[in-house]
């Protein structure tokens, strides 16, 4: 600022004009600094001069600081703001007994989040069952939109604020899932979509397979079990019926099924026993346990009782 001055005493003739150009310190230039949020763009503005008032325009203009009203065309700076659509900032800081500061311009470029990455807990259910899809969370975004997807057509779009979504595949087939996330400037574009398949109820047979004591095959069905993909089969209550053998257990106890499976009997050979006595009806010339369908061996008789041959 200029500066004149001029002395008088009395008695005395006034002296001259002294005029005097006093240069002050230049206030330091604000820095603009942006960062995307759920709630757009937002813009903090700072001077390295301590105590420095910031003016600012998203108009265009240079903003103006008129020193003798204290006045500027910009708008005062209270703190962090934020932006929806692209503009240009541009902000001189003032401070007191300093100069005003250059004009810094900075360009706003106001984006959508990011596409979220997503993953499912399971690539394949049971039809009727629940998955859940989940994403990384992005600090710019307000919420996220998940859409699923069968044979291409939208089948249900659940919106959230959370990082999974759930939802429940009631028809057998393929399906997929694809996120955006969202702000209030926009959504990002749709993630990869990850694939997910229903499976229809699957056929547990628990069955008896052998050859009877006539040569015949038997195939035979005890019990027939529709079970959802990877559940487990319930073990049938009762044993299963052979002639001439006991049943020992199934050949295995399905459990995550996830294909059509047949369980097999087992089955250990009966012993019975055989006694030969002899003709008194109370004498034992042998016992032996003889497996079904075998034959036993007939043991020495022994001497015929006079007037007797041995018949059988």
């Amino acid at each position: 600022m200029g500066v004149r001055a001029i002395a008088t005493k009395s008695g005395m003739s006034a002296s001259s004009v002294t005029r005097q150009t006093i240069y002050t310190g230049l206030t330091a230039a604000p820095h603009v600094n942006q960062s995307n949020t759920a709630s757009g763009t937002t813009v903090e503005l700072k001077s390295d001069t301590k105590a420095a008032t910031i003016f600012y325009t998203l108009d265009g203009t240079n903003p103006t600081f008129d020193i003798k009203t204290g006045k500027s065309n910009g708008k005062k700076y209270t703190g962090p703001f934020s932006l929806t659509a692209n503009c240009t900032v541009k902000a001189l800081a003032v401070a007191s007994g300093m100069r005003a500061s250059s004009v810094t311009t900075e360009s706003i470029t106001c984006v959508a989040p990011g596409t979220p990455t997503v993953t499912a807990e399971s690539e394949a259910i049971a039809q009727g069952d629940a998955v859940k899809i989940a994403w990384n969370r992005n600090p710019a975004a307000a919420s996220y939109i998940a859409t699923l997807y069968k044979d291409g057509s939208a089948v249900d779009t659940q919106t959230t604020t959370s990082s999974e979504a759930v939802f429940v595949l009631s028809e057998a087939g393929t399906y997929a899932v694809g996120v955006k996330a969202a702000n209030a400037i926009g959504e990002s574009a749709e993630s990869s979509r990850i694939s997910i398949e229903a499976m229809a109820p699957l056929t547990v047979r628990f069955m008896s397979v052998y050859t009877d004591e006539n040569g015949n095959e038997i195939s035979r069905v005890d019990d027939e079990q529709s079970v959802k993909y990877g559940y487990d089969a319930q073990m049938p209550e009762f044993s299963p019926k052979r002639r001439g053998y006991t049943f020992i257990n199934w050949s295995s106890q399905p459990s995550n099924v996830k294909k059509d499976t047949d369980v097999v009997a087992r089955w250990s050979i009966n012993e019975y026993p055989v006694k030969f006595y002899a003709a008194d009806g109370k004498t034992l010339l042998s016992q032996q346990n003889i497996e079904f369908g075998q034959a036993a061996t007939a043991p020495d008789p022994g001497t015929a009782p006079t007037g007797k041959v041995f018949s059988g």
